[in-house]
């Protein structure tokens, strides 16, 4: 047997597992629990339901097809894969399913632990009908984006991929040299390109109430307003710590044993809304609103970063808060100290 043969024999046996792990339920329990895996790609959808697996076209008619084939499954479950499962995930909803979009990375982990001897389309779907199953009740239901919001993230991931291109072509201009200026050229260009989408991603979210909400708090910018928007409209962030936890702002503990180690931020989540967020805290801890907060902080003995975090944590709460409540933000001096950040 050559390797090939091996490997598809590997992702076999994966699938064949995962399909008998999956049919292995009682039948009442099949009824109230019966979940649809959709792995999504741009012109296919990988379904598996109750162990079975069928594939349709990623197209009007191909989500038709599936809404008809599997409209008796109470939970869809998907991945986020940037627009490709939006028109699907919306069609579930209006169909009074219950839809969970799965962040990338959680479900590879996830397939990492139920199936780690191949990855295909298919085993991936049943992973996901799994998770759906066993942990479906647990995690935030999809609900419809604004169509302003959508377009936000559109401009949101174009603006990230320029920083990502600027950032990349200085760092070779200042380690490479750039005798002939084409490297400044290009950079500058760049820059101008950024600022341009900038200007567009204000003008569609102009009209969008929660954004003008977000810019009333102090050190709160058009660019952090509409990131913040963007993530939350991702889903219902029940409490303040959660968004927190989604920003990766939250400290991890680091124990084991005896060995007691120094708390860390988990750094899960969006990087480019950490970054952002964390800039918007550096100018407000110069602000006259959020300085004492600041200086507070410092006077505990945190390091200017520490405190930064800190300030990035509060603001975030604040934007959850003003944001959840449809309100004004409106100041409250002196600002609490000492409550939990």
């Amino acid at each position: 047997m050559n390797a090939d043969e091996e490997c598809r024999g590997q992702s076999a046996d994966a699938l064949q597992g995962l399909v008998g792990r999956a049919s292995f339920r009682s039948d009442s329990k099949e009824q109230s629990m019966m979940s649809l895996g959709i792995d999504v790609s741009k012109l296919t959808l990988s379904c598996a339901l109750q162990g079975k697996v069928k594939e349709f076209a990623n197209t009007t008619a191909g989500h038709v097809a599936l809404l008809n084939w599997a409209g008796g499954a109470r939970v869809w479950c998907m991945e986020a894969t940037g627009r490709y499962h939006q028109k699907l995930a919306d069609l579930a909803y209006e169909s009074g399913h219950r839809v969970l979009v799965v962040n990338p990375s959680v479900a590879k982990k996830y397939l990492g632990f139920v199936s780690y001897r191949g990855k295909t389309d298919p085993i991936d779907a049943l992973a996901l009908a799994r998770l759906a199953e066993r942990e479906g009740e647990d995690l935030t239901p999809y609900k419809p984006i604004p169509e302003s919001v959508i377009q936000a993230r559109d401009i949101l991931v174009r603006r990230r991929a320029l920083v990502e291109a600027r950032v990349s072509l200085t760092q070779v201009a200042e380690s490479a040299g750039d005798p002939q200026g084409h490297l400044k050229g290009t950079i500058e260009q760049i820059t101008l390109t950024q600022k341009e989408i900038e200007r567009q991603l204000v003008k569609v979210l102009k009209g969008y109430a929660g954004y003008h909400h977000l810019l009333g708090i102090p050190g709160i910018g058009p660019l952090s307003a509409a990131i913040l928007v963007c993530t939350l409209e991702r889903g219902e962030f029940v409490t303040s710590d959660s968004l927190v936890a989604f920003a990766g702002l939250d400290p991890r503990a680091r124990e084991s044993g005896q060995y007691r180690g120094k708390r860390k931020l988990s750094h899960h989540g969006d990087a480019q809304l950490r970054t952002i967020l964390f800039m918007a805290a550096r100018t407000g801890a110069r602000l006259d609103y959020w300085k004492p907060y600041y200086q507070n902080q410092r006077a505990k003995g945190f390091s200017t970063t520490e405190a930064t975090v800190i300030l990035t944590r509060k603001m975030l709460r604040v934007a959850w808060s003003v944001y959840k409540q449809n309100s004004h933000f409106i100041p409250k001096l002196p600002i609490a100290l000492d409550k939990p950040t």
